[in-house]
């Protein structure tokens, strides 16, 4: 037990560095992290309001918006609760646990997603119902009182803005201190249910009497306060609508970020058509105010949301009017409503890639619930993102194209980022604070800007870096994963590894530093011995085991080599011993891992980080003779051996195995997935095999397992793997996910259970399976793999007959 607390606090200070802001936690957020909601956040206006408590009528099919957020991947649910009106629902228990319901619904699969509560600039005589808690006194500094609130307090003494929405309901004026009271009553309730974003609405109308942003800036840090105490992550995102382009105080920023319409123009001569245009009317576009944020980071102008807005329709629906906020006679977000689906969802990707290509730091949130205003004699109605099906027939499809941008990353080509070249130290910080670190090349290649993944030997180069002022894309060349990230200084970088997964992304924070090493030089002192071949023993946290072998070339200080287990092997892995501890790390796009132990004399003993997983023990000892048993697939009992498929390749085409370009050929049946890094390595050699012998009458095919069964998203991740090894045989999609437990059986049902990936079935010239071999081993693993490469040779000419 000793042992293992050395090795876990030797991981803690030689491999993990707490990063400030880079999570979400009391000292702020990081604009990353920000900007990683931002670019996921939608509109679900009352999503937390279930019937019969939502202001706008009715809002049914609330389990459809529940998976419509985990469909799309959305972080950031705008709007999600609030009152205009009915202040008293407020002290109902049933509206208020109903909601949190809703909130542990969500985190249960999605515990990342930020829910936003609006405190609206409208408040009605309903107030004098509602008992004042004590904590809202306590929140402001007061003593506590027994009494109700008092609407007549929070209006402007001078009569401006009463009555302002209709009679009996009024704008509240920051400056009085009942406004205050009943504000810091309605931040608190949803800070309470679990909101952890506050919009206030339009603080401008509030702060009539509050030009200088004094009461509210001294009201906003109670707000904090109160949020250090009561949030989950002891912070609350705050924003409102700030057409002057922020609430900027002495330099400081009093909101996290702003927000404000989107404020379309319409094209009068085309019906119903609009377009954004910096500087129409009182647009945000370009004029977000710089800053320091709340937070502590600088900006030159700080994130902000667009969204569209709902404000009623005005006198003439269907006419247009330049000079006016509506559009077409509409508001926003009923104009959207309006167009034809075909128009609706063009024009979306139309609004994001706008917003994206003409200012950096602003962000388009996604309209998937909203009340719209069709004018008198029609029917209260609402506009519904959803896919429209029976679980939501009110839907109008918006969803797929919301989650269709979303995982397409993309930003405008423009000036390049000036990076430090040469050889830079990358880390993902997993939540638990342990750091994967791997290495990075940065290199200018004519007038574009490379990255080469190092680890070992090896280099691995990303796809052209798309860069947009101080951030970049960084694609890799295969896998489906990337890094979102900005250049903090020229040799510094923050963001995020994101990588497709089979529900949603999975999402790390990410830095890298210039001139750095994987792992701290050790120049001085001796090393451990970690050269030479082991037996290994993982311990996964059910405690059930699993084998494998590390061969490992020592060099000094340094070390590399490769861990193989029965289905494969983990790759290029490159490290360091210091003193009696042993550190291996690698990243190929799709798996990151991190080894750290200790040696002691000829046993090991460590952790194994994955990723995200969950950590596994590992135990080692010196063993020349070591070796593996490989999971067997077999073709089942009372099978003639033979094969029997047809699935489409990546054009759609019908490719059968009973085929006649098929017939007396020896066939290698590779089965793999786009999200295998095993795969990645047999794709190489079997590509290059097929192309070097292609002509003696052999050939091969791929049958691929993906994530999802998502046949569009399937083929653009083959693609990936088809040109960056010029495979010139059929890669086939089985449209059967990896994670089918019945994969096998609908696909390949004369074989037992495909246990592992990539698995080679040999079939012979009489179409029958010859051999099945389900332990691939890359070039990591050096002489295992030159021994799998010339046993498969011989074996394929055997078949041959030559």
């Amino acid at each position: 037990m000793r042992r293992i607390s050395k090795i876990v606090l030797i991981v803690l200070l030689f491999c993990s560095v707490a990063v400030r802001g880079q999570v979400f936690d009391s000292t702020g957020i990081s604009r990353a992290r920000l900007e990683y909601y931002l670019k996921r956040a939608v509109t679900m206006a009352e999503f937390l309001a279930v019937d019969p408590y939502a202001n706008d009528g009715p809002y049914p099919y609330k389990k459809d918006d529940v998976r419509l957020i985990h469909n799309t991947g959305a972080k950031f649910i705008g709007r999600a609760i609030y009152r205009w009106g009915n202040e008293a629902t407020l002290a109902n228990p049933d509206f208020l646990n109903k909601a949190m319901a809703l909130i542990r619904e969500v985190h249960s699969k999605d515990p990342e997603v930020i829910f936003q509560a609006a405190v609206f600039e409208a408040v009605t005589g309903q107030v004098n119902q509602l008992r004042i808690p004590d904590w809202a006194f306590i929140a402001l500094g007061r003593k506590p009182e027994v009494r109700n609130f008092r609407y007549e307090d929070m209006l402007d003494v001078k009569g401006k803005f009463i009555n302002h929405w209709g009679k009996g309901s009024s704008v509240p004026d920051i400056t009085r201190p009942e406004a205050q009271l009943w504000l810091m009553y309605l931040c608190g309730v949803y800070m309470n249910l679990g909101c952890e974003a506050l919009h206030l609405g339009q603080v401008a109308l509030m702060g009539m009497n509050d030009p200088g942003l004094k009461v509210w800036n001294g009201f906003v840090q109670k707000v904090r306060n109160y949020a250090r105490a009561h949030t989950p992550h002891h912070w609350v995102l705050l924003d409102a609508h700030t057409p002057q382009g922020g609430m900027v105080v002495d330099g400081k920023s009093i909101l996290d970020f702003n927000s404000f319409p989107l404020r379309i123009k319409e094209i009068p001569e085309k019906p119903m058509e609009g377009v954004l245009q910096i500087g129409y009317l009182d647009a945000i576009f370009r004029r977000s105010m710089g800053c320091v944020t709340p937070s502590g980071w600088k900006c030159d102008a700080l994130p902000y949301l667009v969204e569209f807005d709902n404000f009623g329709i005005s006198r003439k629906p269907g006419v247009a009017d330049t000079a006016s906020h509506f559009i077409w006679g509409y508001d926003e977000i009923t104009w959207f409503y309006l167009l034809p689906e075909k128009k609706r969802n063009a024009w979306l990707r139309y609004a994001h890639d706008w917003v994206a290509a003409n200012d950096p730091v602003g962000w388009l949130q996604m309209p998937i619930s909203r009340i719209v205003s069709l004018g008198r004699g029609n029917q209260p109605a609402r506009h519904r993102g959803n896919i429209r099906s029976e679980d939501c027939p009110a839907g109008l499809n918006v969803e797929q194209t919301v989650k269709e941008i979303w995982r397409q990353p993309s930003l405008p080509a423009s000036a390049q980022v000036d990076l430090e070249p040469g050889k830079w130290r990358a880390t993902l910080l997993r939540e638990d604070g342990f750091q994967i670190p791997f290495g990075l090349d940065f290199k200018r290649e004519g007038a574009d800007l490379a990255c080469y993944i190092l680890n070992g030997t090896e280099r691995m180069k990303t796809e052209r870096i798309v860069v947009s002022g101080d951030s970049m894309l960084i694609r890799m060349p295969v896998f489906e994963s990337y890094f979102s990230v900005k250049a903090v200084t020229k040799d510094s970088l923050s963001g995020f590894w994101i990588k497709g997964g089979a529900a949603k992304d999975i999402i790390i924070p990410f830095t890298a530093t210039a001139g750095k090493g994987r792992f701290p030089n050790v120049k001085q002192g001796a090393a451990g011995r970690a050269g030479g071949k082991w037996s290994m023993e993982f311990t996964r946290a059910n405690q059930t085991k699993r084998p494998a072998v590390g061969e490992f070339v020592q060099n000094g200080h340094f070390v590399t080599g490769s861990v193989l287990t029965p289905a494969g092997d983990y790759r290029y892995l490159d490290g360091i011993v210091k003193g009696d501890s042993l550190f291996l790390s690698t990243f190929d796009g799709i798996h990151a891992l991190l080894f750290a132990a200790e040696i002691s004399g000829e046993t090991i003993n460590g952790y194994f980080y994955s990723s995200a997983s969950v950590p596994e023990r590992f135990t080692a000892r010196k063993d020349a003779g070591a070796k593996l048993t490989a999971p067997v697939t077999a073709v089942k009992e009372g099978s003639d051996g033979k094969l029997n498929f047809s699935f489409k390749d990546l054009d759609g085409n019908m490719v059968s195995l009973q085929s006649e370009r098929y017939r007396n050929k020896v066939v290698v049946v590779q089965l793999m997935g786009s999200w295998c890094p095993n795969c990645m390595d047999e794709m190489a050699f079997l590509s290059e095999y097929y192309r070097r012998n292609k002509d003696r009458g052999v050939e091969v095919i791929a049958l691929a397992y993906e994530l999802t069964t998502d046949e569009e998203r399937s083929r653009k991740s083959l693609r990936k793997f088809q040109q960056q090894f010029n495979v010139q045989y059929p890669m086939l999609i089985t449209g059967v996910a990896v994670g089918d437990p019945a994969r096998t059986e609908k696909t390949l049902p004369q074989l037992t259970e495909i246990k592992v990936f990539p698995t080679t079935v040999i079939i012979d010239k009489n179409g029958v399976v010859n051999e099945i071999n389900a332990s691939f081993y890359g070039p990591a693993t050096g002489q295992y793999h030159l021994d799998y490469k010339a046993d498969f040779e011989r074996k394929i000419s055997a078949l041959l007959g030559r």
